[in-house]
């Protein structure tokens, strides 16, 4: 009896495992919840990068950049604009602004060596007095007119972090965030040698572009003209 007893006994046993061993594949994985998902990282494509990364298309402060597409100004801006002598071209470029601001619902104080002093100290021929002067408007935007105050500018805006200037035809030698420029061929120096006469035509042109990029908050560039 024996040997027939053992084989049914082995063949049950059999039969036995093959059913828990289907039962157990059957149970719920309790370890699935750790598979990466279509959010987690781990499941980004090799060429995906995070939202919240640095933009590489950001130029580096200072760099040479293109005019802002055009676009509306908001009405009621207030622009303090610094001549650095009363001569026909620089009455010329004032005009030109005057003219701008009217046209854009702006208001614009003219600082010059002939103004009064709003702070009573100083002398006007000085140029970071006369820059002094047009921070103390308490202005949107300060506006300098060609490139004569300069090394007065390098100084001022540095030290008035919180106003924004525009330069006109010019640009600083080391510029920074608060300190616009808008040049073009001909009106780009660093060293304030461009002559006058060549910045008043483009007054309107140039203020626009540099006035855009001051209410974009895009500060700090300069900006070329064709």
């Amino acid at each position: 009896p024996t040997p027939t007893v053992r084989p049914r006994v082995l063949a049950a046993l059999l039969t036995t495992l093959t059913v828990l061993g289907a039962l157990a594949g059957c149970a719920p994985d309790g370890g699935s919840s750790s598979t990466p998902t279509s959010t987690s990282p781990a499941s980004a494509g090799p060429g995906a990068t995070s939202s919240a990364g640095p933009s590489t298309d950001t130029p580096a402060p200072g760099s040479t950049v293109a005019p802002l597409p055009g676009g509306e100004l908001p009405p009621g801006l207030t622009l303090a604009v610094v001549v650095p002598s009363s001569t026909a071209d620089t009455a010329a470029a004032v005009t030109e602004v005057e003219a701008f601001a009217a046209a854009h619902d702006a208001s614009v104080s003219v600082i010059a060596p002939d103004a009064a002093s709003s702070r009573g100290e100083g002398s006007l021929l000085d140029p970071e007095t006369l820059l002094g002067d047009a921070v103390a408007e308490g202005t949107d935007v300060v506006v300098v007119i060609g490139g004569d105050l300069l090394a007065a500018l390098d100084r001022v805006s540095a030290s008035t972090l919180d106003q924004q200037f525009v330069v006109i035809g010019a640009q600083l030698p080391e510029p920074t965030a608060n300190v616009t420029a808008v040049v073009w061929p001909g009106a780009d120096s660093r060293d304030g040698s461009s002559p006058e006469a060549e910045v008043a035509p483009r007054v309107g042109e140039a203020l626009a572009a540099g006035l855009a990029a001051v209410v974009a908050e895009a500060t700090g560039y300069v900006i070329a003209l064709p």
